[in-house]
């Protein structure tokens, strides 16, 4: 499959989402109108991952976490400390 960071994209991704998942109407309407689907979009289309503080939560969960969405999509999160590894980070105390 396809995806390409537009409308269409983001609608089928919804509609997707809606049919996987047995969350409650006004959990999934909250989830799909903030900011993180777009984010799981872009990561999706870029080869990016998301960082995010967010904890994935378990399937029998009434809450929608970015982490579970973003498995979902075959994107992987990163909490800050993943990110400063990843980076090869290094803090220097300096006198």
């Amino acid at each position: 499959m396809i995806y390409l960071l537009d409308a269409n994209t983001f609608i089928e991704a919804k509609n997707r989402h809606y049919r996987m998942h047995n969350f409650p109407r006004h959990h999934k309407d909250n989830f799909l109108g903030g900011a993180d689907p777009w984010l799981i979009a872009m990561a999706k289309v870029s080869g990016a991952k998301v960082v995010t503080h967010e904890e994935p939560v378990p399937p029998d969960s009434h809450k929608i976490k970015l982490p579970n969405i973003a498995t979902i999509f075959d994107v992987e999160c990163l909490d800050i400390f993943d990110l400063l590894e990843f980076s090869e980070c290094e803090f220097i105390l300096k006198d």
